[in-house]
């Protein structure tokens, strides 16, 4: 088995066939694990089953017996914080992490709905990012001099404390839906941070390592006219996985 450092997953939808209530919309689920390096190690795709059921079954591939108390097979779980998939992979490993774009992105439309218009929106997503938006030293970890890690350290604190005040504004104005959001995602935002000043171990913050493999499922399985069973979409997005993550074993 290889051994990951973090793992990311997610989901998009599909069209399948005709469900006996007479909804044809499935989703596909993925998770893949990212190596120290960078590398990606598929655990996995699944067309119809829930995200918990996902979390016991790669559970129970990775616990030799149940005489052992399970450890968690990575550090990180990094997700776009949809509940149900966090409630049933977290488990899985020590730490969470939201992913740094999909929260200013997922704030736009709870902010319209607050009443804002698309301009003063704008704003605040762009000011978000520019908050939540803190690179790591591109020189190895044990090259960083202190100073640099304390400026970074601080320039966290410094980040969380400007969250807090967005928090604040927000109840202050009444977009209470937007200061909720927020506050969910605050705690879990700069763990890559916290995790690197601790053990030099680069942990994506993004979901980006799994969003090239989305696009390319979504275009093969959401196609119109296809009605997939769960298990046709799983094997041919387990072959597009394949091709992605292990090229050269995908041509043998």
């Amino acid at each position: 088995k290889i051994k990951v450092e973090s793992i990311v997953a997610d989901g998009t939808g599909f069209k399948q066939k005709p469900k006996p209530d007479g909804s044809n919309r499935g989703e596909m689920k993925i998770v893949i694990g990212v190596t120290k390096d960078r590398g990606l190690v598929p655990y996995g795709a699944w067309g119809d089953e829930s995200w918990k059921k996902i979390g016991r079954e790669i559970k129970k591939a990775n616990h030799p017996s149940p005489k052992i108390k399970f450890k968690p097979i990575a550090k990180m779980l990094v997700t776009d914080g949809e509940e149900e998939l966090i409630d049933g992979l977290k488990k899985l490993t020590v730490e969470q992490q939201r992913c740094t774009w999909h929260v200013p992105y997922g704030l736009g439309p709870i902010l319209r709905k607050e009443g804002l218009g698309k301009e003063t929106v704008s704003e605040i997503k762009s000011d978000l990012y520019g908050i939540i938006d803190i690179e790591l030293p591109k020189t190895d970890f044990e090259k960083v001099r202190l100073e640099d890690k304390l400026e970074l350290e601080k320039k966290t604190w410094l980040a969380e404390r400007s969250l807090e005040e967005l928090i604040l504004d927000f109840k202050d104005k009444g977009y209470k839906q937007a200061a909720t959001y927020l506050q969910n995602a605050k705690d879990k935002m700069f763990t890559y941070v916290r995790s690197w000043l601790r053990t030099g171990i680069v942990h994506p913050r993004v979901t980006s390592q799994i969003e090239r493999m989305m696009r390319e499922i979504g275009r093969r399985i959401k196609k119109i006219g296809h009605g997939w069973t769960p298990k046709g979409a799983e094997i041919l997005t387990r072959i597009i996985i394949k091709r992605i993550t292990s090229p050269q074993a995908w041509e043998q």
